[in-house]
């Protein structure tokens, strides 16, 4: 289920439920995206509007989405023999008639974590253990990038993401940072653990870089690095 919170009328506005519910969101406060269905089979990308919600798609099994960018809204459907992934984008005022191809994915995986930034699509593929990927929005070559990570986020179109490694004493250290425009990794924070922790969130505000790992805390750093507070 989906609850929101009006900053403008300062009440719940609208709340969803909606059989497989939604794991991510995309928009504005104003009209926002969500993926939902009555079962993993038969899902799809609902616009909602206030009160009011519009069907983008049609029913597929695991729609993977969505991402916006200031004008279009992404999605991804699989084939309907469970194969490769094709990526759509069609404007966000519309309902969905107006979609076009973006690419088909190279593995058969769900895109998990699919994002928008500077140009690109990007989204996390399991299939190559969590490595980033990414395709320009006009279409192109898939680029499969060398990190890997749990979390991809965007703010401002500069991608964020983190990751892990072992140091082979039974420790880990773990990085949370953002890409550079080459899609390298540069990062911001690094920690060390005992169990392999690995920033699951991250968060971008005015002050500084906030994320949280499976060790249940809440963790921050200046933008420009430093020391990191808990």
């Amino acid at each position: 289920s989906l609850t929101y919170w009006s900053r403008a009328a300062r009440m719940v506005s609208n709340r969803v439920e909606n059989g497989t519910g939604s794991l991510r969101l995309a928009g504005s406060e104003a009209s926002f995206f969500v993926v939902g269905g009555p079962d993993h089979d038969q899902m799809y990308l609902r616009r909602l509007d206030g009160g009011t919600g519009v069907s983008l798609s049609v029913p597929h099994a695991l729609t993977v989405g969505p991402a916006v960018d200031d004008t279009h809204v992404y999605w991804g459907e699989a084939a309907t023999n469970g194969g490769v992934y094709s990526l759509y984008r069609a404007l966000r005022t519309g309902d969905g008639s107006d979609r076009s191809l973006v690419a088909t994915t190279t593995t058969t995986a769900p895109p998990e974590q699919l994002t928008y930034a500077a140009g690109y699509l990007w989204w996390l593929d399991p299939a190559t253990s969590q490595r980033i990927t990414r395709v320009p929005i006009t279409g192109g070559a898939i680029e499969t990038l060398s990190v890997s990570s749990e979390t991809l986020v965007a703010y401002d179109d500069v991608v964020y993401a983190s990751s892990a490694r072992s140091n082979g004493d039974g420790t880990w250290t773990s990085e949370v940072g953002h890409l550079d425009g080459n899609g390298g990794f540069e990062a911001t924070a690094e920690q060390t653990s005992n169990d392999g922790a690995v920033a699951r969130y991250i968060v971008k505000a005015a002050d500084g870089l906030y994320w949280s790992t499976n060790d249940g805390n809440v963790y921050r750093t200046d933008l420009a690095g430093g020391a990191i507070e808990t």
